[in-house]
Formats: C-alpha cells, sequence, structure tokens
C-alpha cells in the first residue's frame, strides 16, 4: 500500500513538473517580429508600455540592442529602421514604448519620472528608468536568451533617457551605449537644478565614476545644427550648454572628461559626427549599427 501511494506520490510530482515547462515554453514570445504589452513590473503596471521586437531563430546567444525613441514617441519608426539590421546581423532587438497617454511630458519619459511636476522627488521604483532591467530579464526568460549584457542606444529624448539611466541607474548591465543627438543634457554640476545638472539630485560628480567608465558614444549628425527647429529646447539654461545639439554633445563630452580626470578613473568615452545627419534616427541608423555590429550588406524594406 505504501508503495503504491508512493509511486501515485512520483507520478503526480512529474506531471506538474511537466505542465510547469509546457507553460513556461507556451508562453515563450516566437522567433522573429513581433510585438507585445509589457505589465510585469508591478511598480508601473498600471502603465503598460508595447514592446516591438526582433528575436533571431534558434540563437540564444544572440546580443541584444535596446532602442530608445524620441519625444515623438514613434517607438514604432525606429523599430522599422532598425529591422533590416538586427535581421542581417542577427541580434535580438527591443524597441520600448513610452506613450504619451502614460509618460505624456518630458518629465515623466526621458527626464526619467524622477520629480513630479511641484518638483517633489518620486520613489525610484516609480521611475521610467527602472524599466529597462526588469524588461532585459522578463526578455531573457521569454527568448531563452543567454546574453549577461546588453547594448543601449536612444536618439533624440531616447538619448537623453540613455544617458540619464546610466548617471541613475548606476548598477545597470550595459556593456555599450550610444546616445544619439541629445537636445540637452544633465551635466555633472552642482549648481544647476535637475534635469540641467544634479543640484536637487542625491547623485554627485563622484558618484559618476562608473558611468565615466563605461564604453559610451556621443554621436551627433554634423548637419545637426538647424537653429529653427521646434524641437531643439532655447531656454537660457539650455543655451548655456551649447548654441545646437553639436555644441552641446561636444559641451557634455569635455566636462564629462574633465571630471574622468579629476576623479583619477580612466575614460571609457568617446565622440562622433556622423557626416552629412540632420536630426534624423534614420540616417544614424546605419552608423549605430555598424559601430555595434560591424559592417554587413543590410536589405531594407522596399515598402
Amino acid at each position: 500500500m505504501k508503495k503504491k501511494n508512493l509511486l501515485t506520490v512520483y507520478v503526480t510530482v512529474l506531471l506538474l513538473a511537466f505542465s510547469l515547462v509546457v507553460r513556461v515554453y507556451a508562453q515563450r514570445l516566437p522567433a522573429g517580429e513581433g510585438s507585445f504589452v509589457y505589465t510585469d513590473y508591478k511598480p508601473l503596471a498600471d502603465k503598460p508600455i508595447t514592446v516591438r521586437y526582433y528575436i533571431p531563430d534558434n540563437k540564444p546567444d544572440a546580443e541584444v540592442l535596446f532602442v530608445m525613441h524620441g519625444n515623438s514617441r514613434n517607438a514604432e519608426g525606429y523599430w522599422k529602421t532598425m529591422l533590416p539590421y538586427a535581421k542581417a546581423h542577427q541580434f535580438l532587438l527591443i524597441v520600448p514604448e513610452f506613450s504619451k497617454a502614460y509618460f505624456p511630458n518630458s518629465r515623466d519619459y526621458h527626464q526619467g519620472g524622477m520629480f513630479t511636476k511641484e518638483g517633489d522627488a518620486v520613489e525610484k521604483k516609480y521611475w521610467a528608468f527602472s524599466l529597462i532591467e526588469p524588461l532585459f530579464d522578463y526578455m531573457k526568460a521569454q527568448t531563452g536568451n543567454t546574453s549577461q549584457d546588453y547594448y543601449l542606444y536612444g536618439f533624440s529624448a531616447g538619448s537623453q533617457f540613455v544617458h540619464r539611466f546610466l548617471m541613475f541607474q548606476p548598477q545597470n548591465r550595459v556593456s555599450r551605449a550610444i546616445a544619439g543627438s541629445a537636445g540637452t543634457y544633465t551635466m555633472p554640476d552642482l549648481s544647476v537644478k535637475y534635469a540641467y545638472g544634479l543640484k536637487n539630485t542625491k547623485v554627485r560628480p563622484q558618484d559618476l565614476s562608473g558611468m565615466l567608465q563605461k564604453d559610451m558614444i556621443l554621436l551627433v549628425g554634423d548637419a545637426d545644427t538647424v537653429l529653427s527647429r521646434t524641437d531643439l529646447v532655447k531656454t537660457p539654461v539650455a543655451n548655456r550648454q551649447g548654441r545646437d545639439r553639436v555644441e552641446r554633445g561636444q559641451e557634455f563630452y569635455r566636462r564629462s572628461k574633465e571630471l574622468a580626470g579629476q576623479l583619477g578613473v580612466s575614460f571609457g568615452w568617446s565622440f562622433a559626427l556622423v557626416p552629412e545627419a540632420g536630426h534624423s534616427q534614420s540616417q544614424m541608423a546605419s552608423t549605430v549599427a555598424e559601430i555595434l555590429f560591424g559592417s554587413k550588406q543590410v536589405e531594407k524594406d522596399k515598402k
């Protein structure tokens, strides 16, 4: 009788384990291109984000690239631009969309949601920045990807998101970052309030040593100098960073390099101009792909 009971228990455990495995694999995202709504990060579950992706077939060791869209929130356009490169180089592409429905302002998206409209500090777990690392883990679980780190690229407002994410989320797994054509920067300056400086944050310049040693490229189109663009902030505090996106990127690079020297740490950044590129993420895409993955023939969508 005891043997029969033990056998019953053993079979039941096996069946439960098998059903769990089946459920886990049934939940996995299929290879290829697609999208889903992400709500698994509980502190921001009431602010769902649409995630577009490309998953290489049968390549668990594929490199991973997050792409952060601009202030227009045109994540689909960014995804379509990078998709041919993802297919050519077979990397896992992840493009989250921070929609204006849930992240309506600059304060909510590319300034990270760190402060309320009234200037009160927001608890870190509710920051927009806090979504990226859990989403990386989610994508690994859903795809079987074995990467221990990821690349992070953002253009325009996405570039602002990228450099601030690295500043205020130092325990990240970014192995290489590209900040493309930001309009303004958070300077390592304690005399200027966030989001142009660090004055009212808990971060001090010495806390940025890890970020300064990161492999990061500040990338700007050499023709991104048009002052008449309405999406270029021209307030006095912004203009102190430079007249246009080229000058502002150079100033952020210069001041960050100077800080690295003061802290006595190696400076891992570089600054580069993309020839004949204006303020256009599509004009930057091939350069970004080549920097991260090397040169390869890319078949673009003819639609």
